[in-house]
């Protein structure tokens, strides 16, 4: 060695296939006694069994894993470019994320999609089970594998967060712990998440090889394996991650009665694209046969606008079960009287028979009778009893407290709509005030809260000559409408109600006429609603006095254009976020191209900034 009078690298790659203890003893000399100007490269797929803590100790030691040699989107270009191949921006995003910058898996996208005719379809689709991938994995990393860590690996790929007790469930044994340590210290594609190795990942084109490789090994199988993955979910209180299991394992029965157990709590917290996800996958005979779902299908339908809630409604009607609601709602019919009441389908006399029936009929939980309250108190309004309402909602807040805090927060906002309508303006700005406070004390944003939280002082304001603070507030009730589009129509349209009273005392007509618009529309369904008519009517008469432009600007965005815009500075591509919203790529183009011209922008990036600047996104 002392021949060499200049700089030297010397690399040794492959070392994960040196096996005999000698060859690893060579190594160990040569890195102990390296000349002056000597760097020594390894290169292997696992932790070679080295002296690695002595030489970080002593700062010699640099060490590079697979996160550090993972692509970004620029370096994924140049990769893809170099191997003949040029995408659009969009498209290679969608490569990087699909590969987590796995170098040989970009490289082999490339190949995959360069010979493929339609080469956009062919980056949708691309995945673990595109054949030159699938093969790669198989030949490069699981040929030679002992027979139990394959089976280990496979098995446990239907799980998205690997723990050795999760682990021990699906296999049927002890050890997991051990196993996982194994793995990810001899293979880069188990991702830890945690520093403390007791939380892992597979990466995601490996893991879709290894669930391809389960169902052709194994598939009877496959079943038992999604089962017991999630009862253990279940019994360790992650319902997100048990219903998820239950329904990719097919257990149809197990996954309604989750669902069912844990809806009322994520509707309360504003959770409707996973609501949604949810109940998407239940098709309507499996809805009928467990009628719980029904309801919840209703209620799901009417916060977020979409769909029928009325069908469900008569399909509930039509069904029995005789069991109490998973849900905590009581009986099944109380659980049906309470959302026939909430869609108001026959006017307020229909809503209070309603509500006697489902008290007479079940003894719901706390947050139910908050919901109860709240319906009474609407059906007071909507009869001219405002005294009444009043009366119940106060007790409504008072009963809700800290537990219930959406329930709370509604209350207080319809008392100080009651305010003013009588023109008491300071009572409805100090509750209002505290409404608002009780939603950020609690962290309340997401949730299908009243417009009214935000319309009503919006009206004292303009009343009172302060046009921009006016507006301000107008933005953040705007916002909360994409949460509480048709919930509950009477509630929903007293919010719009306000919304139109404090456009037209901006003046802003186009404003005013969208609220109109989405107020009639609910209007529709709801078919009986006292006294609100009555306030609709006296704001189109004044519309009809006033001039207006063509129904542009922001203030005319509707829910459907709020819920596209709020996905704009998401990384998602329009099929993307047609995906996440249950509606067409087409649809999703059709809202956006309707953003930009409200806006007054011509691009996705403009329209993001813009937004961002009146307030409608928080960036």
């Amino acid at each position: 060695m002392g021949g060499f009078t200049e700089s030297v690298l010397l690399v040794l790659d492959d070392v994960h296939l040196l096996k005999a203890p000698s060859a690893l003893d060579i190594i160990s000399s040569l890195i102990d006694h390296d000349p002056a100007g000597w760097t020594i490269a390894l290169a292997s797929r696992t932790v070679p069994d080295l002296s690695l803590p002595r030489l970080r100790a002593s700062g010699r030691l640099l060490e590079l894993g697979d996160r550090d040699l993972a692509m970004d989107r620029d370096e994924t270009a140049a990769l893809m470019r170099g191997a003949g191949l040029d995408l659009p921006d969009e498209a290679v995003s969608v490569v990087e994320r699909r590969t987590e910058g796995w170098p040989v898996a970009i490289y082999l996208a490339t190949l995959s999609i360069r010979d493929d005719d339609d080469r956009s379809a062919a980056v949708d689709r691309f995945g673990g089970d595109e054949l030159v991938i699938a093969e790669y994995v198989r030949d490069e990393l699981l040929r030679g594998l002992p027979k139990r860590q394959l089976r280990f690996l496979t098995r446990t790929a239907i799980l998205h967060e690997l723990t050795p007790a999760l682990c021990d469930e699906v296999m049927g044994s002890g050890g997991s712990a051990v196993m996982l340590a194994k793995i990810a210290r001899s293979n880069a594609l188990l991702v830890p998440l945690s520093g403390h190795g007791d939380r892992y990942r597979y990466h995601h084109l490996f893991r879709d090889v290894l669930l391809a490789e389960l169902e052709r090994v194994e598939p009877a199988t496959v079943p038992d394996l999604y089962g017991r993955a999630a009862a253990w979910s279940e019994a360790a209180g992650a319902p997100e991650d048990a219903i998820g299991y239950a329904q990719a394992g097919g257990h149809t029965a197990d996954a309604a009665r989750l669902v069912c157990s844990w809806f009322r709590s994520y509707l309360g917290r504003g959770r409707f694209q996973t609501l949604g996800s949810w109940l998407a996958w239940f098709d309507e005979k499996s809805i009928r046969a467990y009628p719980p779902l029904a309801t919840m299908a209703v209620w799901y339908h009417m916060f977020t606008g979409e769909g029928d809630p009325v069908h469900w409604l008569r399909v509930a009607e039509a069904s029995s079960f005789d069991d109490p609601m998973p849900d905590g709602g009581g009986s099944f019919e109380a659980s049906v009287a309470l959302v026939r009441a909430a869609l108001c389908l026959s006017g307020p006399e229909a809503m209070e028979t309603d509500l006697a029936l489902a008290s007479e009929l079940g003894a719901p939980s706390s947050e139910y009778r908050v919901i109860h309250h709240l319906l009474a108190g609407e059906a007071a309004l909507l009869r001219g009893e405002s005294d009444r309402a009043r009366e119940i909602f106060t007790l409504t807040a008072e009963f809700a407290g800290p537990e219930q805090t959406s329930g709370h927060v509604m209350a207080l906002s319809e008392l100080a709509g009651i305010a003013a309508e009588r023109g008491e303006w300071d009572v409805a700005r100090r509750l209002t005030d505290e409404a608002r406070s009780i939603a950020t004390s609690y962290g309340l944003g997401d949730l299908n809260l009243q417009p009214l939280m935000f319309a009503v002082p919006a009206l004292v304001l303009a009343r009172e000559g302060e046009p921009d603070r006016a507006r301000r507030e107008l933005v953040e009730a705007q916002k909360l409408r994409v949460t509480a589009s048709l919930a509950m129509p009477a509630f929903s349209i007293r919010g719009r109600l306000y919304m139109a009273r404090a456009y037209l005392a901006l003046s802003d007509v186009d404003g005013a006429r969208t609220m109109l618009r989405e107020a009639r529309a609910s209007q529709a369904r709801a078919q009986g609603i006292g006294t609100l008519a009555d306030a609709l009517d006296e704001v189109e008469s004044e519309l009809r006095r006033m001039r207006g432009g063509g129904l542009s600007g922001p203030a005319t965005l509707t829910v459907a254009e709020l819920r596209v815009l709020s996905l704009l500075p998401t990384h998602l591509t329009f099929r993307e976020i047609g995906e996440r919203l249950f509606v067409s790529t087409n649809t999703v183009k059709t809202h956006a191209m309707s953003i930009y011209r409200k806006l007054g922008v011509s691009s996705r990036s403009q329209a993001v900034d813009h937004a961002g600047e009146l307030g409608l996104l928080d960036l």
